[in-house]
């Protein structure tokens, strides 16, 4: 699986990997004029989507974690999302949740709680986190392996790294 891959590599692998996310995110303008400018163009929603509620009470931290994940979402998958739809709220949510859960829980200080009291300690709560993003990524991929813009060249990080390791001809679990 993608995210397992990157996430356990160690060594030749994670150098490999690293090289590889480098050289893409550069192929597809990271550190360039075209990036910032979609980056501007999220604070620049960000910035009218706060002033049109300074009236209210707005999750300053929330609502920042919701724009740069969308930022972040448009370069793995080639496509942003709408500022309303609840998928991206979701995530916003659990971007936001464990950033305090891993400062917050038991289970950030005794990691073996998981196995003990698995609710009490927030484990459970963070793993069902972990699986909302897997699920979000497998349909990326399914959605990926489905297109045909592989053929022609990806345009973005997720068909780049399909591409890479010829997953074209594998069936996803």
């Amino acid at each position: 699986m993608l995210v397992r891959y990157n996430l356990h590599s160690q060594g030749h692998e994670w150098r490999e990997q690293r090289k590889f996310a480098v050289r893409t995110l550069k192929s597809l303008g990271f550190g360039k004029s075209s990036m910032e400018e979609m980056i501007h163009t999220d604070i620049e929603a960000l910035l009218t989507s706060l002033k049109a509620e300074c009236e209210n009470e707005v999750d300053v931290v929330g609502r920042l974690y919701l724009y740069t994940f969308n930022s972040l979402w448009r370069i793995l998958t080639g496509s942003g999302m709408d500022y309303d739809d609840p998928q991206l709220k979701d995530f916003g949510h659990h971007v936001k949740f464990l950033g305090q859960a891993f400062t917050k829980k038991p289970v950030a200080l005794f990691p073996f709680l998981r196995h003990v009291i698995p609710k009490q300690s927030g484990a459970t709560d963070i793993l069902g986190s972990f699986a909302f993003y897997k699920e979000i990524i497998v349909k990326a991929i399914d959605n990926q392996l489905e297109s045909k813009s592989l053929i022609g060249g990806p345009s973005n990080f997720i068909g780049c790294y399909l591409k890479k390791v010829n997953c074209m001809t594998l069936q996803p679990n």
